[in-house]
């Protein structure tokens, strides 16, 4: 009786563990779900800078162009 026993507690054990490591699981397929939901946004919000900086760039690139005529005429 006392191997019967000390199989059903090993048995026991051994599902609390697969329970354990299911739930860390689960934790982990959300938590990488949600990484990549913000890296999507912050990609998104990196093209809109970067295209927002352009037309800056060319927004100043035409005023120090204008300056520049001033200067010469």
């Amino acid at each position: 009786m006392e191997v019967v026993y000390k199989m059903e507690k090993k048995l026991s054990e051994l599902a609390d563990l697969v329970d354990f490591v299911s739930e860390k699981y689960d934790n982990l397929v959300e938590y990488q779900k949600s990484t990549e939901t913000k890296i999507k946004s912050l990609e998104n919000m990196n093209a809109h800078l970067m295209k927002c900086n352009k037309a800056l760039e060319e927004r100043v690139n035409e005023l120090e162009e204008k300056d520049k005529e001033k200067r010469w005429n």
